[in-house]
């Protein structure tokens, strides 16, 4: 595969990766590649990709809109930060689409930092392309992202631990193939008011709806 390095540069302000590059696969995105183009106002993941490095769109405080196609892109750790800083204060409020080919989420696509976990994402629209495909969200995936309103699709199977810790949502459909939702999935969702469960649902983790100070009066 091809590695998208920082060489790679795009005059235009809407920052497309290709999937194909010299003949050959965009499998990586590579470590801080595209970090401080603060110019570029959208990002196009393709559906090859199958890591993102530390920081590969790190102080991109101009993005509006990210669209998400990758169909099984690997975990990010502690200290990918991918998007850091485009966080609220930080960065204009973004879209996040997910494409039909994603099959999942990564974990800790969109927390900034395990060093601080108090940092909330600009993220405040989530929607999936028509079609989706997507089966699972991993962990901290949202966390504390400021949505309101999210239509889950009927593929998904698997909600990860504190997926959507600490967001906005106020309402919540889970389609008959989820199966398990994670510890903290929903927790600390102040404004969710309603739930409505699929019938294929055999896990529900610890403190998944903790504080969800609506629900609990």
């Amino acid at each position: 595969g091809y590695c998208v390095s920082r060489t790679n540069r795009y005059a235009d302000t809407e920052l497309v990766i290709p999937a194909e590059y010299n003949g050959l696969p965009v499998t990586e995105i590579a470590s801080e590649a595209f970090a401080e183009w603060a110019w570029i106002t959208s990002v196009s993941i393709p559906e090859s990709v199958l890591k993102i490095g530390a920081g590969a769109f790190s102080q991109m405080s101009g993005i509006t809109k990210v669209y998400f196609n990758a169909k099984n892109c690997a975990d990010l750790d502690g200290r990918n930060w991918a998007f850091y800083p485009s966080v609220s204060g930080n960065g204009k409020p973004f879209e996040l689409i997910v494409g039909s080919a994603a099959e999942r989420i990564p974990a800790r696509l969109f927390y900034p930092l395990a060093t601080e976990p108090t940092t909330v994402t600009a993220l405040n629209k989530i929607t999936f392309e028509e079609g989706s495909a997507l089966k699972s969200v991993g962990d901290y995936a949202f966390y504390r992202a400021d949505v309101s309103d999210i239509a889950l699709p009927d593929t998904l199977e698997s909600v990860g631990d504190y997926a959507f810790y600490g967001t906005g949502i106020r309402t919540l459909a889970l389609g008959g193939a989820v199966k398990r939702l994670g510890a903290g999935a929903f927790g600390a969702c102040e404004s969710l008011t309603a739930i409505e469960f699929g019938g294929g649902l055999t896990e529900i983790g610890d403190d998944c709806f903790n504080y969800c100070v609506v629900l609990d009066g």
